[in-house]
């Protein structure tokens, strides 16, 4: 006989006294959008629900005595109560207390949202922008998004982004996931080009951090449809953001690419110099001056060590690369003080093992990679790095496909 856990009881407990709640309140006529009680209730339950999902099963063998029935898989009632129960800051911050990056749906649970984005579709909505309804709907979109395996129609669901993000005040929390719903869900290349267009055109979005991750996401959709970005002269003349310039560069026209690329060699700002060596590396340009590459070398050095294993790695690219032979000897001069680049230099034979960090190896070509976990220091690093570090499950899984 399998055994029920008490925990399994006090999930299902919650979600009957949050639905007794709601019913009443219902049927009694009572307001419950600024009840501090109703809220505690809401609070309460959505995160039992998503503690009960993140939770590891006690025991693996089902013929144990006591089995822990967490909920593997969320159903209808459970998305009614993630979509309605919280503001959407709070769904978000609940999702990221517990490291849920992803979550199942259950066909029940699937349903429930392709009907939720075909009622939307309607834009019945749109009448009614009270802060409730708004928070709701960017909740089904935030859900949507940490779900890869619904099959959702993304007409639908893109038409509904479209409309929020045109209300201003429903926009600046909508772009802080909207590049996860890109990646998870992409839309058609056409809408991912018109969209891409808008912020672009939106110039108190031009430097904000959000919306260079909502670019990225759409320029990997445009290229992947083969599509190219018109006019992009206008955007150079009125500014790009330095985060914006590679994934631009991916769909630009082959015509329009030297324009983009003189306008990178001075663009980018002195601090951003991983950035710079990026963009300059992946377009095989050559910096126009040695004294100007070592300028932007010593003001980035602070921005360098949050980047270091990107820049350094083409750094030593360049060492092998006759063409930047002009900035050879900067490279030597920095290589002598940097760690990080002299691992990039000779990473097989580099002599400190124990100063390599885990993000210098990740971005090593696979053969180095796999040359390197033979050698037990770094197997032994990542091993450790894995296990104990707190890190999303995606990026735990990539860690672990390396072995």
């Amino acid at each position: 006989m399998i055994y029920i856990s008490l925990n399994h009881f006090n999930i299902i407990a919650l979600i009957a006294k949050y639905q007794r709640e709601k019913l009443f309140s219902q049927r009694n006529f009572v307001l419950s959008d600024f009840n501090k009680y109703d809220k505690a209730i809401c609070r309460n339950t959505v995160s039992g629900i998503l503690n009960s999902y993140a939770t590891k099963n006690q025991c693996d063998d089902e013929s144990k005595f006591f089995y822990s029935t967490k909920i593997e898989s969320l159903d209808s009632q459970m998305l009614a109560i993630l979509i309605f129960g919280l503001e959407t800051k709070e769904l978000r911050e609940v999702f990221r207390q517990y490291e849920i990056y992803s979550i199942d749906i259950d066909e029940d649970g699937k349903q429930y949202i392709t009907k939720c984005i075909n009622n939307l579709h309607k834009k019945v909505f749109v009448r009614y922008q009270t802060q409730p309804i708004m928070d709701s709907v960017k909740n089904l979109i935030y859900i949507i998004g940490r779900c890869t395996s619904i099959d959702i129609d993304v007409s639908a669901l893109y038409e509904v982004v479209d409309i929020m993000w045109g209300i201003n005040q429903q926009r600046y929390e909508l772009e802080n996931f909207l590049n996860v719903v890109i990646d998870s869900h992409s839309p058609t290349p056409e809408f991912a080009m018109q969209f891409l267009y808008k912020l672009l055109d939106d110039k108190n979005g031009k430097d904000r951090y959000e919306y260079n991750n909502i670019v990225k996401e759409l320029c990997k959709v445009i290229s992947k449809g083969n599509l190219k970005i018109e006019n992009i002269e206008h955007y150079i003349s009125q500014g790009i953001s330095d985060f914006n310039m590679l994934p631009l560069y991916s769909i630009t026209p082959d015509v329009d690419k030297m324009k983009l690329i003189e306008y990178g060699k001075t663009s980018f700002q002195k601090c951003w110099f991983p950035l710079y060596v990026e963009f300059m590396h992946k377009t095989q340009t050559v910096p126009d001056s040695p004294e100007e590459f070592e300028e932007r070398l010593n003001n980035g050095k602070n921005r360098i060590e949050s980047n270091n294993a990107i820049a350094c790695k083409y750094l030593a690219e360049w060492k092998k690369d006759e063409r930047y032979k002009e900035l050879w000897n900067i490279i030597d001069n920095y290589r002598d003080k940097n760690d990080c680049l002299q691992f990039f230099c000779d990473p097989i034979n580099y002599v400190h093992p124990e100063k390599v960090e885990i993000d210098w190896i990740t971005v090593c070509s696979p053969d180095i990679i796999k040359e390197l976990m033979t050698k037990a220091v770094y197997s032994e690093k990542f091993k450790t790095y894995i296990s104990d570090s707190r890190i999303n499950p995606q990026c735990r899984r990539v860690l672990m496909a390396i072995f």
